[in-house]
C-alpha cells in the first residue's frame, strides 16, 4: 500500500525500509524470536506488535502530511501543464501574426521597388514624354 501511496516500487520501499527506517523503529517492532530445534532448524514464533507508540503516530502525520504533498505538487504540475498550453496557443497567434507581417513586408518592399522605379523613370525624363 506504501508502495502503492508513495509512487515506488515495491523493492525500493523495503530497500528503506531495511537500509535507513528500520533501525530508526527498533523500539515500535519485536524482532522476531527463534527457537532451536533438531538439525539447526529454526521456527519463527508469533510476530509481536506492540500498542501503537506515539512515533507510530507521528509516522502516520507523516504519511498523511506527504500525501498532501504529492497532492498539491500534482496540483502544481496540472498547473503548469494549463499555462503550457496557453502559451503554446499564444505562440500560435504570434507565429500568424508574423506570417501576416512579412507578407505586408514584401509588398512593402514591393511598393517601394516600384515607386523608387517610377521616380527613377520621372527624373530621366521617360514618363514625361508619354504625354
Amino acid at each position: 500500500m506504501a508502495a502503492a501511496k508513495l509512487g515506488r516500487t515495491i523493492a525500493a520501499c523495503s530497500f528503506r525500509w531495511n537500509s535507513t527506517l528500520k533501525k530508526k523503529y527498533e523500539n515500535s517492532i519485536s524482532k522476531f524470536n527463534t527457537k532451536k530445534i533438531t538439525k539447526d532448524k529454526a521456527i519463527p514464533t508469533t510476530f509481536i506488535v506492540n500498542e501503537p507508540s506515539t512515533q507510530e503516530l507521528t509516522n502516520n502525520n507523516l504519511i498523511k502530511e506527504l500525501s498532501e504533498y504529492i497532492n498539491d505538487v500534482s496540483d502544481y504540475i496540472n498547473e503548469l501543464e494549463e499555462k503550457i498550453k496557453h502559451q503554446q496557443k499564444e505562440i500560435e497567434k504570434l507565429s500568424e501574426q508574423s506570417k501576416i507581417n512579412r507578407d505586408r513586408l514584401i509588398a512593402s518592399d514591393d511598393l517601394q521597388k516600384i515607386i523608387s522605379i517610377i521616380s527613377n523613370a520621372m527624373q530621366k525624363g521617360y514618363l514625361g514624354r508619354a504625354n
